[in-house]
Formats: C-alpha cells, structure tokens, sequence
C-alpha cells in the first residue's frame, strides 16, 4: 500500500507524460568516445540563402570618366585627348591615329605649324596612337568609342603590315575587349546614345578646369617641338601653362611620344640579338585578305566615306637593315593588298623605303626617333592631297598647287631592294 502510494506521488509531481511512460525500455548506450566525436565533426554546411521577394536596388554602372580600359596608353591618350576637346570646344582639323609606330613616329607639333604657315591659319593636329593597335583598334577607336562630335575632318593612319596582319594574335584589342570600360561603353551605346559628348565634357569638372587654359595656336609656343623647325614661327619663346592633369611624362599635350634615340647597327646589336624576318612574331601567320584585320580596315573606309572624313594611310618607313628578303616578301604582298585598299577609296601613301641610308632618323630597326618623326611630318605637310582637304578648314579656297591632287599612291616608294 505504502509503495502504490510513492509510485502515484513521484507521477504526479513530476508530470511525467503517460505517453513517455509507456515507451519501451530502450538498452543502455555506450559512453561517447570525446576524442573520435571531435576527430570526425564537420564544420556544418551554411543554410541556403533565399533570394528576396522584392528587387535590389542596382549598383550605379563605373563612370567611363574612371573606368580602366586595359591599355595603360588608351588611357593616357583618351585623358589627354578630353582634356584637348575641353580647351578647344571642338576636335582637332587632322588626327593621326595607329600603333607606336605613329605614336612616335609622325609629330603633330612639326605637322600642324607646317600646314599653318602653308594655309595661313592655324590648323589643329593630335596624334591619338597606342601601343600595340591593330585595324580593329583603329575601327573600334573612331566608330565606337569616339561620339559623332569627336570626329575630325582629316585622319592620318600610320602604321605598317602588322597592323594588317589577321593571323597574329590581336593582344591589344583582346585587352580592350575584356576591361571594364569596354563593357561600359558597349551597355551605355545599346541603352542608345552615346556617354561622352564635348558639350558634356566641358561642362563637367574636369572640363572647366582646363576650359581657362589658352589655345595651342599659330604664335603659341606651348607646342613641344618648337626647336625642330626654328624660325618657321613668329614670335618668341614662352613658358607654356601649366596643365591641371599630367598624363605620361613620355607624352606630349599633343598625344606624340619623342624618341630621342638615334638607331647605330653597330651598338645596337650588341645589346639585342638580330632576329631574322622568318623568325619574327610580327609576320607569324601572315594573312591580309579575308580575316578580322582586313574587316576592320574595309568597314572604316566605308564609315569615313558615310561621315564624310578624308582617311589616308601611310606606309611608315622602316630601316634598310630591317628589311632582310624574308619580311621583303611579306612586304611586297603587302604593297599589293594597299593597292587593293586603294581601289575601295582609302588614300595611301607608300613610305617604306623613304630612308635606305637614314639610321639617324630610327630609335631601333622599326621605329622612327623624333627627328625622323618631324621629317614625315614635314614631307606630309607637303602632300598636295592633305592641303587640298584641309584648305576649306582653313576658311580660304582651295590653294594652288604645282600638281593635281594625287588620289592614288602619290608617295609610292618604288620596287622593293633587299637589304645588304
């Protein structure tokens, strides 16, 4: 009786449910093993995050002002290039676009107080070249990147075969194409329109901090090659302004790069070896005809034609002791496929020979140094053709010259010689 009684007490107090208590008894379970439990323990995998019944509020796209566009000297030339639309309200009368080759190899400076003097009134030149670019950098720079209003009236292209060439891999436009700028620009372009306008650059902060600055005119001598043509200008030398934005020290206001190196075989080859032309990663898997490279060139002969914009191609010179039998071969097919170009309109001018005994005006084999920089540009001041498209920039009738305008290849440099 007295034990009935426990039972029905400790039930009771406890509150121990009748369901638990009718479980079967389950056998004892062995003691834990500490050391296996945290030898074999995972970190617990996080729950699934659930996506938002409401939408997020998008990020704001880079500004192209900011944005990286994976050629360091894009990036210089386009800063330096806003900040010249900036001072001047309006694109230069003549751009010269291309690789290295015309980055430093044709002088703005030199070209545009040439044509000045010839024209008697100042004519506007910059040299928009990159490192590295191809015809599809070339097509890409001019009916992409640059707004209607950026365009100029003349372009210059100098530059070479390699330019040309579509079955070298095209590095330059690959690095373009995946930086960030390019992916910017193309989202901003289909939205229709285009981000960059003058008008808008010069009313934005960057704009009006150099819109005070004076123009680069016919007296200025903020031009940095004043000393190659002494006494072609009048006036005085002056100290230029200072700009609020240094771009590359390398590079002048006008987008040119001055080489001061003069090209000695002798010295030079002592420091790098001499690759012979069938061994030269600039003509691997030489095509011309049919691939991206002759695409480009043919879509931007018919945009220039469509924009109105005279395009002339200029076969840069290279170095008699460049030119072995191996790239001679390259280069005559070469020379045939401009003539073919020259048929769909494009203007050419055919230098690569200019120099046979002129080392001093080459920085290395391929490159032209400052002082052959200014005697192309000299010699293309000269050009009856380029005066003739300038001449109504200039506000005056078209000049008279000694020759009719040469519209196919009035700078051929004759048959090719092999090197010695």
């Amino acid at each position: 009786m007295a034990g009935g009684a426990l039972v029905w007490a400790v039930l009771l107090g406890l509150g121990i449910d009748r369901a638990n208590a009718d479980r079967p008894i389950e056998p004892p379970q062995p003691a834990l093993d500490r050391h296996a439990l945290l030898k074999n323990w995972e970190v617990p995998s996080p729950p699934e995050r659930r996506r938002p019944l409401w939408p997020l509020t998008p990020r704001p796209p880079i500004s192209l002002d900011r944005a990286r566009w994976g050629s360091p000297r894009l990036e210089s030339q386009l800063r330096l290039y806003r900040q010249y639309l900036a001072t001047h309200g309006q694109p230069p009368d003549l751009l010269i676009v291309g690789s290295s080759r015309s980055l430093q190899g044709i002088d703005p400076t030199v070209l545009a107080r040439s044509l000045s003097t010839t024209l008697r009134r100042p004519v506007r030149v910059f040299n928009f070249g990159i490192n590295g670019a191809t015809a599809q950098v070339v097509r890409w720079l001019l009916m992409d990147l640059f707004p209607p209003d950026w365009l100029p009236r003349v372009v210059v292209w100098g530059d070479g075969s390699r330019a040309f060439n579509s079955g070298r891999i095209d590095r330059t436009f690959a690095s373009i194409a995946a930086s960030e700028g390019f992916r910017q620009l193309a989202m901003a372009r289909a939205r229709g329109g285009h981000p960059w306008s003058v008008s808008r650059w010069r009313e934005s902060p960057w704009g009006r901090s150099v819109s005070g600055l004076p123009s680069l005119t016919l007296n200025s001598s903020a031009y940095p090659g004043a000393a190659l043509m002494p006494g072609l200008m009048p006036g005085g030398l002056q100290q230029p302004q200072p700009w609020p934005l240094r771009p590359e020290p390398e590079l002048d206001r006008l987008g040119f790069l001055a080489d001061l190196r003069r090209f000695a075989p002798d010295r030079y080859y002592q420091q790098f070896p001499k690759v012979p032309g069938r061994y030269d990663d600039m003509y691997s898997g030489f095509q011309l005809a049919g691939g991206v490279q002759d695409r480009a060139v043919r879509q931007l002969i018919a945009f220039a034609r469509s924009r109105g914009i005279r395009l002339s191609f200029v076969n840069l010179p290279l170095s008699q002791d460049y030119l072995d039998p191996a790239r001679l071969t390259y280069e005559r097919e070469f020379q045939t496929y401009l003539a073919q170009l020259r048929d769909q309109g494009l203007i050419v001018q055919d230098w690569l020979l200019r120099w046979p005994d002129r080392h001093d005006y080459f920085a290395d084999p391929s490159h032209i140094n400052r002082y052959g920089a200014a005697a192309i540009a000299l010699d293309l001041a000269q050009d009856a053709w380029l005066r003739w498209n300038l001449a109504p920039i200039a506000g005056r009738p078209a000049p008279v010259l000694d020759e009719v305008p040469d519209r196919g290849n009035n700078g051929r440099s004759g048959p090719l010689r092999p090197a010695p």
